[in-house]
């Protein structure tokens, strides 16, 4: 999509937030090989200037620096269910054919619609107002800054040699946003390095579910309108 639309105007930037920085990204990074810029946001600045808590996540800003779009799953809703219905080997860490399949699928409707938006600016369907952008952004509530501040006391305690320190401070910032996939990741990750790309991840975020906690999943499609 980049290659075929960046001579009209696009650009991507691609930002990993991961606590363990350079270390833990830069080989998945290579390993892709893309054609535009990654960062890595190793203090999780960008989740918490825009309430990111899952990944895909993505928004669109214009020319003059104005959100088109707020952050929203890149992915559309059939999304999840392609790592479902034994289209994805959790022991193995890879999709079906079957399952790359109704990946890409899955994926068109976004990319039809980052195409709309690269060749008819502010004309397309699918930008969107500042009022409905407002009413899309949430703004952080009083547990959000305070979850945050655990997080980061807790990787400053952690990255000190002090885990036990450290843990139930990332075990509360959880607790405060439960919403966040993105922390409970991180935390698993600092644990256990390289723990939550696979069973580790799907156990833990059972056990969040398990316990009435509200994951935040995969957005609604919003691109079939």
């Amino acid at each position: 999509m980049y290659e075929a639309l960046s001579p009209k105007g696009l650009a991507i930037v691609a930002i990993a937030l991961d606590s363990r920085g350079e270390a833990a990204s830069r080989p998945w990074i290579e390993r892709a090989a893309p054609s535009y810029p990654c960062l890595i946001d190793q203090r999780h600045v960008l989740s918490e200037l825009y309430g990111i808590t899952n990944v895909p996540t993505a928004f669109w800003v214009d020319e003059e620096g104005r959100i088109v779009r707020p952050p929203e799953s890149s992915s559309g809703a059939s999304y999840g269910s392609v790592f479902s219905h034994g289209r994805f080997d959790r022991a193995k860490g890879t999709l079906t054919e079957d399952g790359e399949a109704a990946l890409r699928q899955a994926l068109q409707p976004y990319r039809d619609a980052v195409a709309d938006w690269v060749m008819h600016g502010s004309a397309s369907r699918f930008g969107l107002s500042p009022e409905t952008i407002l009413e899309r952004t949430t703004p952080p509530d009083g547990k959000r800054p305070e979850a945050a501040a655990c997080f980061h006391l807790a990787r400053y305690l952690f990255d000190q040699g002090q885990a036990q320190e450290a843990a139930p401070l990332f075990q509360r910032a959880t607790e405060l946003w439960p919403e966040s996939i993105s922390y409970l990741r991180q935390w698993g990750d600092i644990e256990v390095p390289g723990s939550m790309g696979g069973e580790r991840f799907f156990k833990r975020t059972a056990e969040a579910r398990a316990r009435g906690e509200a994951l935040s999943g995969m957005a609604t499609d919003i691109y079939g309108e």
